[in-house]
């Protein structure tokens, strides 16, 4: 699979998605391994106090765990949430094309 093809993937399963960006883009980019305020708001460009408050709601809604007072990773709900993102993986490609 090309990049260009994951990102096309990635960015048509997110549009069908219900949660709020937000929260989205912070969950994935704990998936993805930052694993606090400061590296999520270097990253996405969000403050960081925006992303702390982010953070706490996904950990609240147990998508996250806190692990060290401002560290988190994925709870076993933000592990399958991101898992169905991602299933994609398994869908035919866009457009039709067949080349990946």
């Amino acid at each position: 699979m090309k990049a260009i093809d994951f990102a096309c993937h990635l960015l048509m399963r997110v549009e069908q998605d219900s949660m709020p960006s937000g929260c989205r883009l912070v969950l994935l980019l704990v998936a993805a391994g930052l694993d606090n305020a400061q590296d999520i708001a270097a990253m996405s460009g969000l403050r960081a106090s925006s992303c702390t408050s982010l953070l706490r709601k996904l950990a609240r809604e147990h998508y996250l765990q806190s692990v060290a007072g401002s560290v988190y990773l994925l709870a076993p709900k933000g592990r399958e949430y991101v898992r169905h993102l991602l299933t994609f993986f398994s869908s035919p490609p866009p457009c039709g094309r067949s080349d990946t």
